[in-house]
């Protein structure tokens, strides 16, 4: 008895030496592999180009969640940038969508003013795809539901780099010591340069466009290296956009 005992005991030993064995031995959950295009997405827009810096990208939104942003330019993110959106954030924004009777709109608003960039919005609901596309005539309700992409799109939290752009301007191109900005404008505006001139030493070389308050400024470099130069006014509330200049442009 006192052998049958004996055994048992050693074969539960075993038993369990090998359970863990194939615990240490289990693979890790492989971390989900970037979208690199969506085939059938349910909501996309495309902002165009403008006379001054207005960000000029795509992004595409699949009924999952899945979501692919191609900035093109003026834009933080450059080249193709994956990400997916939490599916409460989804079903809010496709609310907007029914909710502003998007399907009812027409198809295209004619506008007579040329320094402003065309927006296209496509929202597929069934099988059915609408697709508007205007400048700042459109109504006030698609400025709403563009408002809400721009949010998600031009975000730069938890996207992952898919593919570099191909039109980036190379490092030897870049004129860091100005920059491009564009700003408020408004009545703050000869009050916040005086500031950053007190502040950060920032002059102004020249104005770029007086319809979006584009502005090329200089800095004082023994300072301030050109990237937290950069860092600083694009954490500014009163800019809405900040790049280097750079030699392949005439400013």
């Amino acid at each position: 008895m006192r052998y049958i005992i004996l055994l048992l005991t050693l074969m539960t030993i075993i038993s369990c030496g090998s359970k863990k064995e194939i615990a240490n031995t289990e693979k890790p959950e492989e971390a989900e592999s970037p979208v690199i295009s969506i085939e059938d997405p349910i909501i996309v827009m495309s902002k165009g180009a403008c006379f001054g810096t207005c960000p000029v990208y795509t992004i595409s939104i699949s009924d999952t969640g899945e979501m692919l942003f191609e900035g093109k330019r003026n834009t933080k993110k450059l080249g193709k940038y994956s990400k997916k959106l939490d599916l409460v954030s989804l079903k809010n924004l496709l609310g907007k969508f029914e909710e502003y009777k998007f399907m009812e709109l027409d198809d295209f608003y004619e506008s007579k003013i040329s320094d402003t960039p065309s927006i296209s919005i496509s929202y597929t609901n069934s099988d059915t795809t609408k697709t508007v596309i205007g400048k700042s005539e459109r109504p006030q309700r698609v400025h709403r539901i563009q408002k809400e992409i721009e949010l998600i799109a031009e975000s730069n939290d938890g996207w992952t780099l898919v593919e570099a752009s191909k039109n980036a301007i190379p490092e030897d191109k870049l004129i860091k010591s100005q920059i491009i900005i564009e700003t408020k404008g408004g009545p703050r505006l000869a009050k916040w340069f005086d500031k950053m001139r007190v502040d950060h030493g920032i002059r102004i070389v020249k104005r770029l466009s007086a319809a979006n308050d584009t502005w090329l400024i200089s800095y004082d470099t023994k300072d301030y290296s050109p990237e937290a130069m950069l860092d600083i006014l694009r954490k500014n509330d009163f800019i809405v956009s900040a790049e280097f200049n750079s030699k392949t442009e005439n400013r």
